[in-house]
């Protein structure tokens, strides 16, 4: 029997997830068996992409590969890195009109999930 050490993968065999809002990503573990294992997000954004305030339950890093994305009131182009700390949260996204490609590599894969912050300002009528 022989243990495979490592896994190529090639752009042109991912296996993009579509999202409701039009956003593509694909989401890879560093250990499949292991929930807890670092894991990596390649996301799409189409131009003009918008989301709600969020925070995330592990520490993560994002790198802007491609286009501007707009995260609160600061604005983020190629080559930019995002550090965010377990528990904080920030938003609202805003993608700018030629999309936006990022990497995102989170801490832990099983307390990765989005979570929804609560509006602080009420919205006009």
């Amino acid at each position: 029997m022989t243990s495979r050490t490592h896994r190529d993968i090639f752009a042109s065999e991912i296996d993009w997830l579509l999202t409701e809002a039009g956003a593509r990503t694909f989401t890879l573990s560093t250990d499949e068996d292991n929930p807890a294992a670092p894991q990596m997000v390649l996301a799409h954004f189409p131009p003009g992409f918008s989301y709600s305030a969020h925070t995330h339950g592990c520490n993560y890093l994002e790198y802007v590969v491609a286009g501007q994305i707009t995260v609160g009131k600061i604005s983020y182009g190629p080559g930019d890195v995002r550090q965010v700390k377990a528990g904080g949260g920030y938003g609202p996204l805003k993608v700018g009109q030629e999309g936006c490609q990022v990497v995102i590599v989170f801490e832990r894969g099983d307390t990765a999930d989005v979570e929804l912050l609560p509006r602080r300002k009420p919205v006009a009528a």
